[in-house]
């Protein structure tokens, strides 16, 4: 039992500085979203797989609401544009967007284990597939935008007791990646 107790002592004070700076803030947390096409041509009749990932580029680990959703959809968006700079819309009316809608229940209050702690340095990764004939009709090159911003906000969280720690919320800037793909008959 005592040496833990030292282990815990050693361990506090490092915990302490991470979560707040001097004037009581937390520090600067910043995300990177990278995705990857996992081939640059595509048919049509294909499906078209990209690799999705969250890094954690900032100064202190960051927490992720894991919601029910596939992926990170509770806050990945995608929009597609064609050659010309024009926004192409979903073909299919399985459901609006390139994504399902997903709104996922809020976590119980204080309750952490619905987050995923990301730590320095580390990324949270998922596959993506996706139809190409739901949004395109023709052959051509397309810029696929994804945008990563999630619905819990820091009021919220405030609100329903959860810890001070660095949680990436609604009110932190989106982070954007572009890839651009070719489809061939």
């Amino acid at each position: 039992m005592w040496p833990i107790f030292l282990v815990v002592l050693a361990v506090s004070p490092a915990l302490s500085t991470q979560l707040t700076t001097p004037s009581g803030e937390l520090p600067r947390r910043q995300l990177t979203l990278s995705v990857l096409a996992m081939r640059q041509v595509y048919r049509l009749g294909d499906k078209i797989e990209f690799e999705s990932r969250l890094t954690n580029t900032g100064k202190v680990d960051v927490y992720l609401f894991d919601d029910v959703c596939a992926g990170f959809a509770d806050g990945l968006s995608l929009s597609v544009y064609d050659s010309t700079g024009k926004e192409v819309p979903r073909v299919s009316d399985a459901y609006r967007g390139f994504f399902p809608d997903c709104i996922p229940p809020p976590p119980k209050p204080g309750d952490m284990s619905q987050f995923l702690r990301l730590p320095l340095g580390h990324f949270y990764g998922h596959t993506i597939s996706l139809k190409i004939q739901d949004f395109a009709k023709k052959p051509g090159e397309y810029d696929f935008v994804f945008e990563y911003h999630p619905s819990i906000s820091v009021s919220w969280l405030a609100e329903s007791g959860f810890p001070k720690v660095s949680f990436w919320t609604a009110e932190d800037e989106p982070v954007k990646c572009h890839v651009h793909v070719k489809f061939i008959a």
